[in-house]
């Protein structure tokens, strides 16, 4: 359906920074579904895609449809894929504020203006996410969380997010953490609303990581974080890449508590950091001998 999959891939580029280009779009005025399959997002200029998504299904208004408006009442997003790659020069293929996409002829601006829905509404009460991932990717590092699966529900305060991923850890190395869980509600009364509701969430990683996060607005950026973690250091070195793991060899457990600000801008402000190490001692070389 070219009159309305070229329109959605435009409006979907200009709002993400991103090119975005989809496989297929299927719209059924009788069944009231819309049906979007193979979603690719990458920065403009890299080869490298950010998200995909294996299919994304909707239950439309069918009158909307007729007026050339697009309302969703409900949406599930199957199989989302998140990959971010950091190159050996340090850039990533995330996408840069600054990039500038290639301008279409006028033309063809004024044939997708009128094939284009005349307005999008997000009527949906719910949306779930179903098999996703997330990826981060240093050379030859690879971490990820894999079986995500997600719900934004309404409530008569907000909406309601649950998370949980089924198994967080490094890929190329056998580690791995367990379970990933995470809760919110945003306070917002309409999903169109999302982008300036605050945000009030609590997130556990296993055993290991317990945080609570808060933001006036998700507009705004601004956030304040408070992580407690307890880890292993032997574990705590395999888990971030190796330009960042602690240069000490040694044993025993370590305590982290962390609590900061984050205003929008281009950094973090630590108001408390606590770090607490037990039962410290020399790990012993391969030859059986303290080092």
């Amino acid at each position: 359906m070219r009159f309305l999959k070229e329109p959605v891939e435009r409006k979907l580029s200009e709002a993400l920074g991103a090119r975005v280009s989809i496989e297929r779009l299927n719209v059924s005025l009788l069944g009231g579904s819309l049906e979007v399959s193979g979603v690719t997002v990458a920065a403009w200029g890299s080869s490298e895609p950010v998200v995909t998504v294996r299919r994304v299904k909707a239950e439309i208004a069918m009158g909307a449809i007729l007026r050339k408006e697009v309302s969703i009442k409900s949406l599930v997003i199957e199989g989302p894929t998140l990959t971010v790659v950091r190159n050996a020069d340090g850039s990533t293929n995330l996408p840069k504020r600054d990039a500038t996409p290639p301008r279409a002829t006028t033309t063809e601006a004024e044939q997708a203006d009128d094939d284009a829905p005349a307005a999008w509404n997000f009527a949906a009460a719910k949306a779930q996410v179903l098999d996703g991932s997330v990826h981060y990717r240093d050379g030859a590092y690879h971490a990820s969380a894999e079986r995500i699966v997600g719900e934004l529900l309404q409530k008569a305060d907000g909406f309601q997010v649950t998370i949980l991923a089924t198994t967080v850890g490094r890929r190329d190395e056998p580690v791995d953490l367990g379970e990933a869980r995470a809760s919110a509600m945003l306070g917002a009364q309409r999903m169109t609303n999302l982008a300036t509701a605050s945000l009030d969430g609590t997130f556990e990683l296993g055993n290991a990581v317990q945080g609570a996060v808060h933001s006036p607005s998700l507009k705004s950026q601004r956030a304040t974080l408070d992580v407690r973690a307890k880890l292993a250091i032997h574990l705590l070195r395999k888990l971030v890449p190796a330009r960042l793991a602690p240069s000490f060899d040694a044993e025993g457990d370590v305590e982290i508590q962390v609590a900061g600000a984050y205003d929008g801008g281009a950094s973090w402000r630590v108001s408390e950091l606590v770090v607490r190490a037990t039962d410290v001692r020399p790990r012993p070389n391969p030859s059986g001998v303290v080092a």
